[in-house]
Formats: structure tokens, C-alpha cells, sequence
């Protein structure tokens, strides 16, 4: 009895270890995980960064993103840098090179009816809009779909229109669209950003370039406009088009959303965008009376684009 005691209680101390172990496994894979997560523990993140690192390499490599460029509006001036000037994958901030083209040639109330055509060009698992084939829209309603819902179809019946006017020599949308990307593209040139090369005017194109410091300078170009301002800034977008019916965009940059973890109501706009693992955003933030324009490039998750924009922003207001 003695010894069948004894195995008893060694069979329940292994067990009780076994447990104890596992718990212990699982504890640390959870907490791991947690750790992990872009928004935690980031000033010991970067501590340790920069203490790995040789002192002669970036010292901005605490960003997530690939490209980061922040500046101060107000007094233009720049206030964080990460290799601004190379050329990464824009996603759909080409959206954002297209309206600016675009209003040099065509005004904003000018009505356009929705190809289907156009339409056709879209690419599985596009962002859309909405946007209906044979309805007519204002130029400045495509605005909206593109800048607020990020929706490829506007992109593509806003580049096949204005084309339309351009090139009216043209008499096929494939071609006309590519006509007016080369368009676009000479306008780049002659606005001096050389490290953008555009290819498609969703931005669903993985040849297409632009730098952090190019897309602060057409945002800036665009916030000159308060119909660009009014547009980024709104959570969600109404339109009425010439028959009466309504749509509505809801904005893809969370900043922006009430409902969302990432809200932060200092943020006003400008525009998200991704592809094939790559993200980017831009924001626009206001702290004590200053504007400043946020430009981060190839993150490698949705999470940490916000963590390195909310990152910069808690910087500007001394939260960091």
C-alpha cells in the first residue's frame, strides 16, 4: 500500500509538472505574440534597434515603413526622414497623382458617363466604389470614389473620360487609358518628381514608383484645393448623381472612423493604400494650431502603417 502510495503521488507530481510546463509554453507563445504586435513595447523596440545597429547605418530604422517622410506645413519644415527618396511601390497613392493631373485639364463639375468599358479593366479584388456603367457623374463625384473609397472603378472611368477630351483621336479605352497614363507621367516629370512612374491609374500595378518625399509634394499641391481638403477629411462621402440616386464612400483610412481603434480626431485625410503586402498611408494632423503631413511607405501590415504615422504624431505632441 505504501509503495502503491508513493507511485501515486510521483504520477501526480509529474503530471502536475507537465501542466505547469505546458502553461508555462503557452504563456510565453501568447505573450510572444503580444509583444510582437507593432504598437507594443515600442520604446523598448527601439532601444534595442538602435543598440544593435552600427552608428554609421539609418538612424531612423525605428519606422516600420520602407520610406517615411513627415513634415511640418505650418512651418515647412521636416521633422522625421527615412529614406525619402526611394522609389517604392505606390499602390493606390497613385490616386492621389491622377486627380492632381487631372485638374489641369478638366473641371470638377464637368459631367462624365460611366464606361463599361473602363469598368471591364477591373482586377479581382479591386478596391471599387461603386461606380455604375451608363450613369453620369461629376468629374469631382469620381474624386470622391477614388480619394475616399479608394475605388478603382472611378480611376478607371475618371482616366478614360478625360482621355476622351485629350485624345479624342483615340477611339479604343484601352488605348486611351494608356495615353492618358503617359500623360500623367509627363506631368510628374515636369512637376519634378523623378522617382514616380505610373502605369495604371488605380495604382493596382506592381511596376509603378514613387518616393515618400513625391507624394508629400502632390498632397500639398492638393490641399491647396478645400473641396480636396473637405473630401479626405470626411469619414463618409455622399454623392447625388444627375438622376436623383445617392452612394455613399466610406473612407479606407481609419484614422478618420469614429468606430475604429485607430481614430484620432486630429487626423484630417489624406489617403491610404495597398497592394501585395506593402502599405501605405498619409495623414494630415493638426497639434496646437500646426499642420503637419505624415507620408509612410511599405509597412509590412495594416497595424504597423498606423503604429509609424501615430508614432510620429505622438513625437510632434511630446507623448513620446
Amino acid at each position: 500500500m505504501e509503495f502503491g502510495s508513493k507511485s501515486k503521488r510521483r504520477r501526480k507530481s509529474r503530471l502536475l509538472r507537465h501542466i505547469l510546463f505546458f502553461g508555462i509554453v503557452i504563456g510565453l507563445v501568447c505573450w510572444g505574440a503580444w509583444a510582437l504586435k507593432p504598437e507594443n513595447f515600442r520604446p523598448q523596440k527601439r532601444w534595442l534597434r538602435n543598440a544593435v545597429t552600427p552608428l554609421t547605418s539609418d538612424i531612423h530604422i525605428t519606422y516600420h515603413a520602407d520610406g517615411l517622410y513627415a513634415l511640418n506645413l505650418t512651418k515647412n519644415a521636416t521633422v522625421a526622414s527615412k529614406r525619402e527618396n526611394e522609389p517604392l511601390l505606390p499602390a493606390s497613392l497613385a490616386k492621389l497623382f491622377v486627380v492632381q493631373y487631372a485638374t489641369t485639364v478638366v473641371e470638377n463639375d464637368a459631367m462624365v458617363t460611366a464606361s463599361a468599358d473602363a469598368l471591364a479593366l477591373l482586377k479581382p479584388e479591386s478596391s471599387v466604389a461603386g461606380i455604375a456603367a451608363g450613369k453620369e457623374y461629376a468629374v469631382a463625384d469620381l474624386y470622391a470614389g477614388m480619394l475616399v473609397a479608394s475605388g478603382n472603378d472611378a480611376a478607371y472611368v475618371l482616366a478614360d473620360a478625360v482621355a476622351q477630351q485629350t485624345h479624342p483621336e483615340i477611339p479604343d479605352t484601352d488605348s486611351r487609358i494608356a495615353m492618358f497614363m503617359d500623360d500623367v507621367n509627363d506631368y510628374a516629370r515636369k512637376m519634378g518628381w523623378r522617382k514616380t512612374k505610373l502605369y495604371d491609374p488605380s495604382g493596382y500595378d506592381f511596376s509603378a514608383v514613387t518616393s515618400a518625399a513625391d507624394v508629400a509634394d502632390v498632397c500639398q499641391l492638393l490641399l491647396e484645393n478645400e473641396w480636396f481638403r473637405d473630401m479626405v477629411a470626411s469619414p463618409t462621402y455622399v454623392i447625388t448623381r444627375p438622376d436623383s440616386e445617392t452612394q455613399t464612400f466610406v473612407n479606407t483610412n481609419k484614422f478618420l472612423l469614429p468606430d475604429s481603434t485607430e481614430y484620432e480626431p486630429a487626423v484630417h485625410g489624406v489617403k491610404t493604400g495597398s497592394l501585395d503586402g506593402s502599405y501605405n498611408l498619409v495623414a494630415l494632423f493638426t497639434d496646437e494650431d500646426e499642420e503637419y503631413l505624415i507620408v509612410s511607405l511599405g509597412s509590412d501590415s495594416d497595424e504597423a502603417r498606423y503604429d509609424d504615422v501615430r508614432y510620429v504624431m505622438r513625437s510632434i505632441d511630446g507623448e513620446e
